[in-house]
């Protein structure tokens, strides 16, 4: 597949107007040689060609989708973005771009964060028993994944619409952003004609509740051995009954915004919160 992206001259890392790609891995203590993709004899081949072991391919791929999903942000809008760490900042542009590490830590986790103005991804290996399509002890790059990446990516364009937006004030509002980021990445993915002709064939067709709601987190929850497994946590969520109860009003947000029956008689409660209730007109 090829991601199509506006042109913008661009510094190595890559870094342009909006994103700067810093590859420093934290847990080998390594910094990867940063990708010039104004370089001639990489413009000459339309960039790098996939490889899951060049560093630098992966940091052409975050910046190809962060990207991309921006430009698709901006095109709804109807305006330029600006991030949330720069509405009241006097920083110049140059340090007000959102940092992107495609190799932060060996962990299998994902995140976006406004206080490092960046996006984080990890790495960790596959699981022994049950690494699902990747083999047993397989490295598996959370930046290669196209839905990982256009989730976070989303949650930091969300956090740019206005001031206090992602505080917590509710349980559905943390699950209302989750759900709003895996449709956005659902959709994105799926504008990709192979990877729609693809997913029609492994699934038959299927009914699209399954198809579309299994699609999400299938490849990380698959490498752990896990299956479907929930979205990855931010720093300082860890805690699993709380995690498992915001991934529950997420999915029945998506499934709601899909026109789907959630998967699940667990999510029944959380779909009829907002129901009309007895004496109530519909």
């Amino acid at each position: 597949m090829t991601c199509q992206v506006p042109y913008e001259n661009l510094r190595p890392g890559p870094a342009g107007k909006y994103l700067a790609v810093i590859d420093y891995d934290t847990s080998n203590k390594v910094y990867y040689w940063p990708v010039d993709l104004d370089h001639p004899a990489i413009l000459l081949g339309s960039g790098l060609d996939p490889s899951e072991s060049d560093p630098q391919f992966h940091q052409q791929m975050v910046y190809a989708i962060a990207s991309q999903t921006i430009d698709r942000f901006e095109q709804a809008l109807g305006r330029k973005i600006r991030w949330s760490f720069n509405r009241w900042s006097s920083r110049d542009e140059a340090d007000g771009v959102l940092r992107i590490y495609p190799h932060a830590m060996q962990e299998a986790n994902a995140y976006y964060s406004r206080e490092l103005r960046a996006l984080v991804f990890g790495y960790f290996p596959a699981s022994e028993m049950d690494p699902g399509d990747n083999l047993p002890g397989q490295t598996v790059f959370t930046c290669l994944s196209h839905d990982i990446i256009a989730h976070e990516t989303t949650h930091a364009l969300v956090d740019s619409q206005r001031d206090f937006f992602t505080e917590p004030t509710s349980a559905d509002a943390p699950a209302f952003h989750e759900a709003f980021a895996d449709l956005v990445a659902l959709f994105q993915h799926f504008s990709f004609k192979e990877a729609l002709l693809e997913m029609i064939k492994r699934t038959g067709g299927g009914r699209p509740g399954e198809t579309v709601w299994r699609r999400d987190g299938y490849e990380k929850g698959a490498a752990l051995g896990a299956g479907d497994a929930p979205e990855f946590a931010r720093p300082g969520s860890r805690d699993r009954a709380a995690r498992t109860r915001l991934d529950s009003r997420g999915r029945c947000f998506r499934c709601l915004l899909l026109g789907i029956r959630p998967p699940d008689e667990r999510f029944d409660a959380h779909c009829t919160l907002g129901a009309p209730g007895p004496g109530h007109g519909g």
